[in-house]
């Protein structure tokens, strides 16, 4: 998750998120590519949160992660966004 510092800009990662949507603001309610995960941005205007963008890799699979690791730069305007990849300790 990520906020802004003026509190007015938040980032979720949902990294089990199972929509086959690329890009941005695609079909949420496409579930064929479980865990591919996505990412949800809320802007908050007086003391309502709006959601204002739903983001998908350009390349989804099934079990990416996508939105496992995010970062949100001070002013709310640019986004990172990593998969996460669980490694087994043999």
């Amino acid at each position: 998750m990520g906020l802004s510092v003026d509190g007015n800009t938040l980032a979720i990662g949902r990294k089990s998120d199972p929509s086959n949507a690329t890009g941005i603001n695609g079909d949420q309610t496409d579930s064929s590519a479980a865990g591919s995960g996505a990412v949800y941005i809320y802007t908050l205007s007086g003391t309502v949160w709006s959601q204002q963008a739903y983001i998908k890799a350009s390349n989804v699979d099934a079990s990416d992660n996508f939105g496992y690791s995010l970062s949100l730069s001070g002013d709310g305007s640019a986004l990172a966004v990593g998969p996460g990849r669980r490694i087994g300790l043999g």
